[in-house]
């Protein structure tokens, strides 16, 4: 149906290519296509402020995370962080754009890590 073609579609793009969806994962998405199509809708970058010359200014500790793998991200995140003298910015081996998916380990090694060096432990 409509919901399956969108989704082989989205998981096409080249910031998603290659990263497999699991039949868990699939499922949910089916379950759940309301809530993300209402997201996609609301939180679509097409659609967000452009707030690159605002990050200067900002104060509050930082960590930007992208997937090696993600091409697009990579390059946004890194800039992002780079314009943040409290950032830092991580990048996962191994994964593209869906790095909790694919690697959280590693994701959760750099969180805490970053948390221990500004002292933000819960």
């Amino acid at each position: 149906g409509a919901t399956n073609e969108f989704l082989e579609a989205w998981n096409g793009q080249p910031a998603l290519a290659g990263e497999p969806v699991s039949a868990t994962q699939d499922r949910l998405l089916q379950e759940r296509r309301d809530v993300l199509a209402a997201a996609f809708e609301r939180w679509s970058l097409g659609k967000q402020e452009n707030l690159r010359s605002a990050l200067a200014g900002c104060a509050v500790p930082q960590l930007w995370v992208a997937g090696a793998e993600d091409q697009k991200f990579t390059g946004i995140m890194r800039e992002a962080a780079a314009r943040i003298p409290s950032a830092a910015y991580a990048e996962i081996e191994g994964s593209g754009h869906r790095v909790p998916l694919r690697n959280p380990t590693r994701l959760a090694e750099c969180v805490r890590r970053f948390l221990a060096v500004h002292r933000l432990n819960p």
